[in-house]
């Protein structure tokens, strides 16, 4: 399963994506999480989205893998934030993908014009 979510409503942020992905561990080993991480990658710059970022377990050296193999890089690092099912405190990696692809073309960046309540 893969899934790409918008990062804020703020419209600074319209081409921020995170994506999730998960495969069955029967699938794990064939090639299936390259080939679903390619194509949500592909339907994220279809969809005009600029950076994807992914958040993998510390320890999921096979995600980190994956994801650096599909163009991500390490960005960052959260320090317990995710609380697994045994109820143990887990670390993250902060992964990112800039798109290779003009996608700034015809974006409006509305200077603080718009009804965004993230503004700072």
């Amino acid at each position: 399963m893969g899934r790409i979510n918008r990062c804020s409503g703020c419209c600074v942020y319209a081409g921020v994506a995170e994506v999730s992905l998960y495969i069955a561990e029967k699938h794990r080993g064939h090639g299936v999480g390259k080939k679903l991480l390619l194509e949500l990658v592909r339907c994220s710059e279809e969809d005009g989205f600029w950076t994807l970022q992914s958040g993998n377990m510390q320890d999921n050296t096979a995600s980190i893998r994956l994801h650096e193999s599909c163009g991500f890089r390490m960005v960052g690092y959260r320090e317990k934030i995710g609380c697994d099912r045994f109820g143990v405190w887990r670390n993250t990696v902060l992964m990112e993908k800039r798109s290779n692809r003009n996608l700034l073309e015809g974006v409006c960046f509305c200077g603080g014009a718009c009804s965004c309540d993230e503004r700072e």
